[in-house]
Parts: structure tokens; sequence; C-alpha cells
């Protein structure tokens, strides 16, 4: 096994006891592989810093000049960078919204995705459980 194949199934094992609600560092994944431990913390500290995706938007009512309806606040910022303003539309797979981009002070469009459609992605691309096409 290679590196990075050992790599992504220790991170793999660390998403699934994530999942399960259970802590566990990369010093405690990589006690048997400390050869991996940089590697593993470096990948540890990307994902963790897409953790917002995980968390469901505050779905708001927001009127077309961004005001919040009755009881409704407006979303906050998602990715620490993302001030979500509006929501523009809604589909199978989540939601686009207008927002500010607050480290460019621009307006522009964020999806942000279902937690159904990011647990799927996270499945899918799991080591070993990828779906392998038919032939036929």
């Amino acid at each position: 096994m290679s590196k990075q194949e050992k790599v992504e199934q220790l991170l793999a094992r660390w998403d699934e006891l994530r999942e399960q609600g259970q802590e566990v560092s990369a010093e405690e994944l990589a006690a048997d592989f400390p050869e991996l431990l940089d590697e593993l913390k470096a990948q540890v500290q990307r994902l963790k810093a897409m953790d917002w995706l995980d968390r469901p938007v505050n779905e708001t009512a927001a009127s077309a000049n961004g005001q919040a309806g009755p009881g409704m606040p407006i979303p906050a910022t998602v990715g620490g960078r993302y001030r979500l303003e509006r929501l523009l539309a809604e589909g199978g797979f989540g939601q686009v919204w207008r927002a500010t981009d607050t480290a460019l002070e621009r307006p522009v469009a964020v999806k942000v995705t279902t937690l159904e459609c990011v647990s799927e992605a996270r499945r899918v691309a799991r080591p070993g459980k990828r779906k392998r096409p038919r032939t036929g």
C-alpha cells in the first residue's frame, strides 16, 4: 500500500469516527505510522476547515432587499468569507444564495449543498467504497 493510500485510509477512519461523534486526533490515528503524521495533520486541518459545509444554513424568508422575514435572521457568514444575503433558488442538491465575498468585497452566488449530498459524496469518495462501472 502506498503512502497516499494509507493516508486516505486513515482519513476515512477519521471521518467515520467523527460521523459517530468521536473526535480523534491525527496523532492518535498515526500512532503506528509516524512517517504519515505531518501529511495526516495537514489533511485533517483541510477537512476541518470545511466543517461549515456540514452545518445547515439558517433558512430565511429574505425579501428582495435582503431583509429577513418576521423572526427569521439573515444567515451567517459561511466559510468565514461569504455573507449570505438572499435565497435565489433551491433544488434537490442544495440552495443558491446571493452573497457578498467579504474578502474581495464583491457580490457572488454561493451554492450550499444539502447534508445528504455531502454525505453521499463522502461515502462514494472513501477508499474501498467506490462503485465500479459496469461492463458488458
